[in-house]
């Protein structure tokens, strides 16, 4: 699923959050296999806070509830804390 896909394309779905430290998000390995995590993505629109869980299945990113391949670059990810 790509991003772009449920939002239109000319507004950012989550604008980047200067606020958030790069020291709590993981970029430098991937989550054990089938974990809930939360993701920040880049692409053509800019950096992007995903607001559902995904977890990482089989060398991929995929959406924790739906089971769709997220098809956008995942600058890092941290443990899911499960927004309200």
């Amino acid at each position: 699923m790509s991003l772009s896909q449920i939002s239109d394309d000319k507004t950012p779905l989550f604008p980047a959050a200067p606020f958030l430290a790069e020291a709590d998000w993981n970029s430098s390995d991937v989550p054990e296999d089938g974990a809930l995590v939360e993701v920040y993505a880049e692409d053509r629109r800019g950096f992007y806070l995903v607001p559902f869980p995904v977890c990482f299945v089989a060398d991929e990113w995929r959406n924790a509830a739906t089971g769709q391949e997220l098809e956008t670059f995942i600058a890092g990810w941290r443990p899911w804390r499960g927004r309200a």
